[in-house]
């Protein structure tokens, strides 16, 4: 086959594959937009502010970090925000350096005060020294089950047992179980995915998480909580 021919088939299967890779953009795009439409919420092409909010994981990590397809609104009373996030990190061997594209859902409700900072994670993520360095792994609570499938990490003890009671985490095990990491980070539940939601993905998620906010005891909004300093 003539060069100039191959070159030609090149370009057509690379013309293809951005122009299919565009539509699949735009078709995400649109449903988002319609979601923001039928739940009454703003759609946002792209905010540096949802960037900058955080930095634990997985923010504040790499370069070129971007935050797109912002939905912000109200669920079941509460104001939230779900979003793609993105980040790049480079790695060198010596010979090749390699560019490496770190894809996230986030979903984030605004609590009604501010609480110390709790994460959990499914088990597996950190083990051994990391997970002490951490914090992560050495608070057993009462569910052997719970304490298999997550792992817990927080500055305060008592706290952490008395947000996990037995009802929060029959939740968490019901309807979280697949990898749902979460965070309490000030007056914000932040959750986390690997890789993009779907759209059909947010209000579930969603509804997860005001769960959580939900079973809260009103102990821990009265002996842990604080004014929230959100304009």
């Amino acid at each position: 086959m003539e060069p100039w021919i191959v070159f030609l088939l090149f370009l057509a299967v690379v013309g293809a594959v951005w122009y299919l890779n565009r539509r699949a953009r735009q078709r995400r795009m649109a449903a988002f937009q319609a979601l923001a439409a039928a739940q009454g919420w703003q759609w946002i092409e792209e905010d540096d502010r949802y960037v900058r909010n955080w930095n634990s994981h997985p923010f504040g990590q790499g370069r070129k970090r971007r935050a797109t397809n912002i939905l912000v609104g109200k669920y079941r009373g509460r104001e939230i925000a779900a979003y793609d996030y993105e980040y790049q990190t480079e790695s060198d061997n010596g010979k090749d350096r390699t560019t490496t594209t770190h894809r996230y859902a986030i979903w984030v409700v605004t609590l009604p005060s501010r609480l110390p900072e709790l994460e959990v994670r499914k088990e597996g993520i950190f083990g051994g020294r990391v997970a002490a360095a951490f914090g992560f792994g050495d608070l057993q609570l009462e569910s052997e089950e719970f304490n298999r499938t997550f792992r817990v990490g927080t500055p305060d003890r008592r706290y952490a047992t008395a947000m996990l009671h037995p009802r929060m985490m029959e939740l968490l095990l019901a309807r979280g179980r697949n990898g749902m990491s979460w965070r309490i980070a000030g007056d914000a539940l932040l959750c986390w995915e690997e890789g993009k939601a779907e759209p059909d993905a947010i209000v579930p998620r969603l509804d997860v998480l005001a769960d959580v906010v939900d079973l809260v005891p009103s102990f821990v909004w009265k002996d842990y909580g604080s004014a929230s300093t959100r304009e």
